[in-house]
């Protein structure tokens, strides 16, 4: 019995030495192996925090010590002892102390016209108070009257880091007007730890600079409304300063296909490799798309297709691998033919690859902007519209809310053709004009609410059973 105790002793010792250096992470002499199993398992990012450890690691010193108790009875007043301290402790230095109370800091007063959006600057999390206190999500990031929301995410992605980014570093609020934001809202008591870079990601790339427009707060007239009808749909081939109206070809249907460009790597360092170019929007704005692609700033080959059109972002050179220049410039985007004989492409300076097409569309290169008006609703729900007035020029409705093929457009009890409109909102094709009104309605959410009303019926009739028949007793 003694030497199975001392066994269990010590695999209770062993596992809790191996919890503890597990929980260190990337920062403890398990860390390549920890790296290793977060790239070869997927499904191993579903547990992420590792600090979770720490209570298998106290219940192991717990039970450690528990052992020990049993063999030296002096011990067993030492744990007594610890076992009294610890509420003292915590009345001494309750956890209460770690947090900052909502009511020692200001907030702001948001005023804006319903159905619109702020944006709050500081715009990236996480945030701490100028004094140095505090660290954590936004506290003003929440819903307010009149169905005003704040733009602001923990972690945005496209178009929402884009238009933040640049407006914080270039003090431009165009992008910010096309998502609806009516008001931009200084809070210069706070500071972002991030600035909207993503930990080491991109680190290579210039440091943001922030804007003087960021210590303000200010009204932005012209901001896109929630629900609008636009006259047409202009088919583009660029992906950045997108109008509200306007149609990347490759979303446009019946247009050939556009391949996102991937790298082979899973670096985040451009500086040595190619790297998921959504991890640099916030540094650098004008990298900003909504397809994805890779960028790099070193001189490493990425693999292309021999013969297709390449959609890229050069700033410097981009060299194919017959060593003929492809493209020079000084920043921008643009349409490459890749030679047949030429299957990568490298870069000197900064590139971002972004899509391929097997064909170019003959698309014209001067067309006017299609023109849109705000367009009357009712919402019956946060999933569920019911747009009134569409007649008219109009042929395509825009719910200004991120693109999410979970929207459907009824009208006349006929699904309307759903398209993504400037590379990242929702559309519909007015393919059926026997009615004014659409009704828009998120179908996963829809289905989330029949689900739980079915839940209710289910408890219901089973308590009515209950009431009804009562379990018998023996």
């Amino acid at each position: 019995m003694a030497a199975r105790r001392l066994r269990a002793v010590r695999w209770a010792a062993a596992a809790a030495g191996l919890v503890y250096l597990g929980a260190l992470g990337v920062h403890g002499p398990l860390d390549a192996a920890y790296e290793w199993i977060v790239r070869s398992i997927p499904e191993s990012g579903v547990f992420r925090e590792l600090y979770d450890f720490g209570g298998v690691f106290a219940a192991l010193l717990i039970a450690l010590a528990t052992a020990l108790t049993a063999r030296a009875k002096a011990l067993g007043y030492v744990a007594l002892i610890a076992g009294a301290l610890l509420p003292i402790t915590w009345l001494i230095h309750p956890p209460s102390d770690l947090w900052v109370a909502a009511q020692t800091y200001p907030h702001p007063t948001i005023a804006a016209p319903a159905f619109s959006r702020v944006a709050l600057l500081p715009a990236f999390q996480p945030l701490q108070l100028r004094t140095g206190a505090g660290d954590g999500a936004d506290p003003d990031a929440i819903a307010y009257p009149g169905e005003v929301a704040a733009l602001n995410d923990y972690l945005p992605a496209y178009p929402v880091d884009m238009a933040l980014a640049r407006y914080e570093r270039e003090g431009e609020a165009d992008a910010l007007r096309a998502l609806g934001v009516s008001r931009i809202v200084a809070r210069p008591w706070l500071v972002s730890r991030s600035n909207g870079e993503i930990g080491l990601a991109a680190s290579s790339l210039a440091s943001p600079r922030l804007s003087s427009a960021t210590q303000r707060t200010a009204d932005l007239a012209g901001a896109a409304p929630l629900i609008s009808g636009c006259e047409s749909a202009r088919i583009v081939a660029s992906v950045d300063r997108l109008h509200p109206c306007d149609m990347f070809f490759g979303d446009a249907p019946g247009h050939l296909a556009v391949t996102p460009v991937h790298g082979a790597s899973d670096s985040i360092d451009p500086s040595v490799s190619w790297i998921d170019a959504r991890l640099a929007f916030a540094r650098v704005p004008a990298l900003a798309q909504g397809i994805g692609g890779v960028l790099t700033q070193s001189t490493l080959a990425n693999p292309v297709t021999p013969g297709a059109w390449l959609l890229a972002y050069v700033r410097g050179r981009l060299t194919g691998s017959d060593g003929q220049t492809l493209a020079a410039s000084p920043g921008a985007f643009t349409w490459i033919s890749i030679p047949p004989s030429v299957d990568s492409v490298s870069c000197v300076g900064l590139c971002e690859l972004v899509a391929e097409s097997r064909f170019f569309p003959a698309i014209p290169l001067h067309q006017s902007v299609a023109r849109t008006r705000a367009l009357p609703f009712d919402q019956l729900a946060p999933w569920l519209y019911r747009v009134h007035g569409v007649a008219g020029s109009v042929r395509l409705v825009r719910l200004n809310e991120r693109y999410d093929p979970g929207w459907t457009a009824l009208r006349a009890w006929h699904v309307l053709p759903h398209v993504r409109l400037a590379l990242a909102a929702n559309g519909w094709i007015l393919t059926d004009r026997s009615s004014r009104d659409v009704v828009l309605v998120q179908i996963t959410a829809f289905m989330q609410q029949i689900a739980e009303l079915v839940g209710v019926l289910c408890v219901l009739s089973l308590l009515k059973a209950l009431v009804r028949e009562p379990t018998k007793r023996a």
